[in-house]
């Protein structure tokens, strides 16, 4: 047994389970307007703040007036607009706000909310599907009610939806890497046969999921292990606070009976995955000295029921 200090006080007892699922399909844009380039994303974990795309659009003023009109009803967004020189191509940026994945309500994804945009336009083939997936089926929804994967565990919580990564590049091929966090009662396989029939079946598309998918993990409120890092931390803060479950991952689940514990205090804010991403030193000093009460009281049963 053991803990890992890769994770948040007080204890992390549970950790939902993690798959990333790859969609792969063929690209090729049609219709009045034409997706060239749509580019958001870079890790699985991460929610993307940035989102790029090139287009073709009939009308430039009018394609770039209705993306400054867009970005007014969400104040929490930013973007830019640049016509292309001697083309009616149109490039876009937009700006979102990164997050860890593993909590996508906390953030604002970029990509699905450039998609969200694009969709409203004649779009056609496989560009429409891509943008309509993105843009509408997984569009602000971490919880993902709208494509049918609405679980929830009385002890582990919701499953959440994380848009990692989208890719489109006209006559080539497209991609959208998918994160979930599962909670106990849902299977792999029930996830990925709602994601297959969510996306559709008019564009033939190869599903694949990521070799680093891990099942929940759970250890009891009851056991020994929890038990002590509880009260260590109580004693240490002088506040007992309940074990809680995660949707992140530890290195803990590596252990039958392996918990996460620290080192994020609940009041420090988390900048875990983002721009700038720190620590108070203070909380490190206090953290060692959890780390080390706690090594001592596991390593000595006795002294622990003293």
């Amino acid at each position: 047994m053991g803990f890992s200090p890769d994770g948040a006080f007080p204890v992390i007892n549970g950790e939902k389970g993690f798959v990333t699922l790859r969609l792969r399909f063929a690209s090729e844009s049609a219709g009045t307007y034409r997706l060239k380039r749509f580019i958001a994303g870079d890790r699985a974990n991460v929610v993307p703040g940035e989102a790029r795309a090139r287009v073709d659009v009939p009308d430039q003023d009018a394609f770039i007036h209705a993306y400054a009109n867009y970005l007014k009803r969400y104040p929490f967004l930013r973007g830019k607009a640049n016509k292309i020189n001697q083309s009616s191509r149109v490039a876009l940026t937009l700006f979102g706000q990164q997050a860890h994945g593993a909590y996508p309500e906390d953030g604002q994804n970029a990509g699905t909310y450039l998609a969200n945009f694009l969709a409203r336009f004649e779009f056609a083939g496989h560009a429409a599907q891509f943008l309509n997936f993105i843009g509408h089926q997984v569009h602000d929804d971490p919880f993902a009610v709208k494509i049918g994967l609405s679980y929830e565990d009385q002890v582990m919580g919701r499953l959440t939806l994380n848009v990692g990564e989208m890719r489109y590049s006209d006559h080539g091929q497209g991609a959208i890497v998918l994160n979930i966090r599962y909670p106990l009662g849902v299977t792999v396989d029930k996830i990925k046969k709602q994601v297959q029939i969510s996306f559709g079946k008019r564009i033939p598309m190869l599903l694949t999921e990521e070799s680093v998918s891990m099942l929940p993990h759970f250890v009891s409120e009851t056991d020994e292990l929890v038990g002590t890092l509880s009260l260590v931390y109580a004693s240490q803060t002088g506040f007992y606070r309940r074990p809680q479950t995660s949707n992140g991952g530890s290195y803990a689940r590596l252990l039958r009976r392996g918990v996460a514990f620290g080192g994020q205090f609940p009041d420090v804010p988390v900048s875990s995955h983002q721009a700038n991403e720190n620590t108070p030193v203070a909380n490190l000093t206090k953290a060692m000295a959890i780390f080390a009460e706690s090594l001592i009281l596991l390593g000595n049963p006795k002294q622990n029921n003293q």
